[in-house]
């Protein structure tokens, strides 16, 4: 799990270091906050594991919960800043 967090945090990175234009209102600020969601995600994903390894399973359990709060949110932003972009393509 914590090597497929890296690579989550590392698509993350790339991705923030090429967002789309501001023209669109809202578009750029709904992505930028989806990808620090699931940043946020693979983060705690990762703690849960290791949490987990260490027998720690209530925290592994709190840091997972976490997790999917995360990915959750992420999603709706992402989600919005279709909804944004669809809007915007219907303008044009």
């Amino acid at each position: 799990m914590q090597a497929d967090a890296a690579k989550v945090q590392s698509a993350v990175q790339v991705a923030q270091a090429d967002l789309p234009p501001d023209c669109t209102p809202g578009l750029r600020s709904a992505i930028s906050s989806g990808l620090s969601d699931y940043n946020t995600d693979a983060i705690d994903a990762s703690n849960s594991a290791s949490a987990a390894a260490s027998g720690n399973y209530g925290l592994a359990t709190d840091d997972i919960m976490a997790a999917n709060t995360a990915l959750t949110q992420g999603n709706s932003e992402i989600k919005r800043a279709t909804v944004i972009l669809d809007k915007f393509q219907g303008t044009s």
